[in-house]
């Protein structure tokens, strides 16, 4: 049960994360001339598309499986503010001023928020979490009335976890983990799907039309890459 609970909100993470800054891609070779994998570059990630994993599933579609890896100083900062975070938990409610340490990515493009620490109720039980929204562009989430900051939250007590040592760990391992994804296309009818598993089975993805951020610099680039042809228009 922990181990489906850790890769559903890994597949979460990849779902939100949609990049706003324009993606690098290149073409990674095996040696010998021939493409092994398509890499597109993130501001926060790098994304690897394994081309020896295609399937090709009826006509104009195919599955891919990819591997995303956080950029190292992305990663220290998200762990320095997930640390933070959980001792802010000892603070009562209130803002804060973030420390010096949240702000290593440079000059901040967004505003620059305060920590949040809020109490609140349900029943007769009062609970504790803790927020901050990190202030770069180059790491905002896109939507459809602008860019949203990215933010890092704690459930002080461990919600919906065990614990908050277990919540803790499994936030960590969000952040520094490779992150492996399987993925199909249909290049003609401009449609997408997601597999909670790569061991699943075509009938598990979840299969939608709306293709956004890093799903859909994915459609446009490899469509071409893989069948030799122009993609249908998609987007959301």
């Amino acid at each position: 049960m922990r181990h489906a609970r850790m890769i559903a909100v890994h597949l979460t993470r990849v779902a939100a994360l949609l990049a706003i800054v324009a993606p690098a891609v290149a073409l990674a070779h095996d040696g010998v001339g021939r493409s092994k994998d398509i890499v597109i570059d993130y501001a926060d990630r790098t994304i690897t598309y394994d081309l020896k994993t295609v399937t090709l599933h009826r006509p104009g579609g195919f599955i891919i499986t990819s591997t995303t890896q956080n950029h190292p100083d992305v990663v220290q900062l998200e762990l320095t503010v997930l640390s933070t975070l959980r001792s802010y938990c000892r603070k009562p409610a209130g803002d804060y001023d973030p420390p010096a340490a949240f702000l290593t990515l440079g000059t901040p493009d967004m505003p620059v928020r305060q920590v949040m620490v809020r109490d609140f109720y349900w029943g007769s039980h009062i609970y504790k979490s803790t927020r901050w929204q990190l202030p770069y562009r180059s790491l905002a989430l896109d939507d459809v009335s602008g860019p949203l900051e990215r933010f890092s939250y704690f459930s002080c007590d461990g919600r919906p976890f065990e614990s908050a040592d277990q919540e803790y760990e499994a936030l960590k391992l969000m952040v520094t983990d490779t992150t492996v994804l399987k993925q199909f296309y249909n290049c003609r009818r401009g449609i997408m799907g997601l597999f909670v598993s790569p061991s699943d089975r075509f009938s598990s993805a979840v299969i939608s039309a709306s293709i956004k951020g890093q799903f859909l610099d994915a459609y446009y680039h490899l469509c071409p890459a893989i069948l030799g042809e122009t993609p249908h228009p998609a987007g959301s």
